[in-house]
């Protein structure tokens, strides 16, 4: 709930609203001494009546100034009041249980009483300058209260959160704040500029949920909104929006509110995981207020040489292989050529790297130029499992930096860091943080074809910042991208242990629902099953359905009672486990679903792939299934096998990408051995 106050600065009467009204009587008495030396210059028109946070901004937009204001005294400022929010009045009686009350207009010597009252309660010395402006904090008896504003912004800067979020970031740094306290300094951080306040669900903003994208991600927004693209235009800019993830039409709740008072108080169901944010919630949005990454490349003034210098440390100093130091190379000639430039313009490249090419490595010169400036960093992922996996090693990276973990749950969600790994969803806590934000497996779960969680991103990216896209599948639509030149590049074609990619190989069968009916799997699949096995090799057999999956393992057993055989999927509450026995060699075959297309290595391994041509594998998850074969320098040529009765477009696809990959990684002299297999 927020005060409103009218308020006659530079001439021009402007209505604004407040968290805690003595803070800005404070503010603008202590602004007026140190322009003027007097603080009677001034007048304040204070309503006492509480409103939420929408109501409050509605007023603030309506608001008209007036010449004859100047001339008003209590009573038509009551008037004026009571017209200005008459939409609104019934909603305000029943949550605040009165009529509308009068205003009050303050005189310059109740200003100063008020200001010498909170000077007592605060015991510091009320003051003209920014260093001192703590004391006009409403505010018993915090202790050094000047170094926790201080810290308070800091920590806020660059952050998108709810009331209940910001309490959460005080308590986990031992705030010793009552709430009236804690709203104070929010309001001392709103009147010095660091501190934008807003509400989780407006009215305005509908439009941004498609502005904010890429032009290659605009034909998804139909998967987000609604059935149609005429539907969709009625509800942009007409509809209410979730300031945080830009949600709109059914993914907002409407209900009839009593902390509110509203009979039509919307809640976002879009990101409802990280907290409600609803129309009468606060958003409280941190400005970043250190100096831009770009700022610093420009003052710096470096010479071309002393660039190049750094440039070639860097890819010396994480000892790549040829064909990822040319990529890294390629990323930071595109960054520092983007950062030198100074626009306001978000920059975008993507690194195309085959499944095993060692992304991360990759990342480390870039993540280590950005920081070089002076840039914060954000590492999302699609998962939690690959956040943490990451973790230890960007720490050793980057052992003097300090590298925090944000996913749900995390100990260090509320933590700044130099580097950021999160998970996707996590972007939507940030507004313009990162001057770097790397996206892995953009074309993974849940960042494909989710709108929302791009408009995250990019949110989550200050002005001239960048992005680097990783992905071994990269969607077609930014595939169309890159070749119309819109859109940078760096392609990967070969693993860094320097051999081709395993090419699958076709296996004309029945399909597998047929076999489990007949009791018995196809001769030729347990032939092959039984050459990888005698290779000392592990399998994994993936199925398209989960409900194929206990029958698979059952004619599994029986046909070969002498291997542990085993089955998971997404519904299996023991997955983690079994992955986990997978990797030490206590299971033999392992019969799965995509859910282990990515993210998981096992050093000698072939993969089968029944079904093939269910429309559930498209050509992006046949390649990230056959990548999990030949992954180690110890057994690169690893087997794959696409099993299914028709060979279909998403089959072929697959194969010709990957032979692709092969010819590209042989002409850029990549490849350890000479020339390719025979089937590449």
């Amino acid at each position: 709930m927020l005060w409103l106050y009218a308020i006659k600065l530079a001439g021009k009467w402007e209505l604004r609203l407040s968290l805690d009204w003595r803070v800005d009587v404070c503010h603008w008495g202590a602004k007026q001494c140190e322009e003027t030396g007097r603080s009677d210059v001034y007048k304040v028109v204070l309503w006492y009546l509480r409103v939420p946070i929408d109501v409050a901004r509605r007023a603030v937009k309506r608001f008209t100034a007036k010449s004859e204001m100047d001339r008003w005294d209590e009573k038509k400022w009551t008037t004026y009041g009571k017209a200005l929010l008459s939409s609104f009045s019934e909603r305000l009686e029943r949550l605040n249980g009165y009529a509308w009350p009068k205003v009050r207009g303050l005189t310059h010597y109740e200003l100063l009483a008020v200001a010498s009252q909170m000077q007592r309660n605060r015991n510091l010395e009320f003051g003209i300058n920014e260093a001192s402006d703590f004391s006009t904090l409403a505010a018993d008896g915090i202790l050094e209260g000047h170094i926790i504003y201080r810290k308070l912004m800091f920590l806020l800067s660059g952050k998108a959160l709810l009331e209940s979020e910001v309490r959460s970031v005080a308590e986990h740094n031992q705030f010793a704040l009552s709430d009236e306290q804690l709203l104070g300094l929010l309001q001392q951080g709103v009147l010095d500029g660091h501190i934008e306040l807003t509400n989780g669900v407006d009215w305005s903003d509908a439009c941004e949920a498609e502005g904010l994208l890429t032009v290659w991600k605009r034909k998804m927004l139909s998967s987000m909104f609604s059935s149609s693209a005429k539907d969709r235009q009625g509800l942009i800019g007409s509809e209410e929006s979730c300031r945080r993830c830009g949600s709109i039409g059914e993914r907002l709740r409407v209900s009839n509110c009593e902390r509110c008072g509203s009979e039509r108080c919307y809640t976002c169901l879009g990101c409802l995981q990280l907290g409600r944010s609803r129309t009468c919630g606060l958003l409280i949005i941190g400005k970043r207020k250190d100096a831009r990454l770009r700022d610093q490349v420009v003052d710096a003034a470096v010479s071309s040489h002393t660039e190049e210098s750094h440039v070639e440390e860097l890819l010396e100093r994480f000892g790549l292989a040829p064909a990822q130091r040319d990529a890294s190379q390629l990323a930071l000639r595109y960054l520092e050529k983007h950062w030198q430039l100074g626009k306001e313009a978000k920059g975008e490249f993507l690194l195309w790297a085959v499944t095993g090419a060692g992304k991360t490595e990759m990342m480390y010169p870039l993540v280590a130029h950005a920081l070089y400036r002076g840039g914060r960093v954000c590492i999302a992922t699609p998962r939690r499992d690959v956040v943490l996996e990451l973790k230890p090693r960007i720490a050793k990276a980057f052992a003097n930096m300090r590298v925090v973990t944000l996913y749900g749950g995390s100990e260090e969600r509320w933590d700044p860091g130099d580097v950021t790994l999160a998970t996707t969803h996590q972007l939507m806590r940030f507004r313009e943080a990162f001057d770097l934000v790397v996206v892995d497996e953009l074309d993974a779960f849940p960042f494909h074809n989710n709108p929302m969680l791009e408009r995250a991103a990019r949110q989550a990216c200050a002005p001239g910042g960048a992005f680097v896209y990783l992905s071994a599948t990269p969607p077609k639509a930014m595939q169309r991208t890159v070749r119309r030149g819109r859109l940078a590049q760096a392609i990967v074609p070969v693993r860094y242990h320097r051999e081709p990619l395993p090419v699958p190989q076709r296996l004309a069968m029945p399909a597998v629902a047929r076999q489990i009916a007949g009791g018995r799997l196809h001769g030729q699949l347990m032939k092959v099953i039984h050459q990888s096995l005698a290779r000392g090799a592990q399998l994994f057999i993936f199925a398209a359905r989960i409900r194929h999956i206990e029958g698979i393992v059952r004619l599994l057993r029986a046909a070969m009672p002498e291997y542990v055989v085993e089955g998971t999927s997404a519904a299996d509450a023991m997955r983690s486990e079994k992955v986990q026995q997978f990797r030490s060699k206590e299971i033999d075959l392992l019969v799965t679903t995509t859910i282990l297309e990515r993210g998981v290595t096992v050093p000698k391994s072939d993969v089968i792939i029944l079904d093939a041509d269910d429309k559930l594998f498209d050509e992006s998850s046949l390649v990230q299934m056959a990548g999990r074969a030949g992954r180690s320098k110890e057994d690169p040529h690893g087997l794959v096998y696409f099993a299914a009765p028709q060979w279909t477009k998403s089959q072929r696809g697959a194969m010709v990408q990957i032979k692709r990959m092969n010819r590209l990684a042989e002409r850029g002299g990549y490849l350890r051995t000479k020339g390719v297999p025979r089937n590449a």
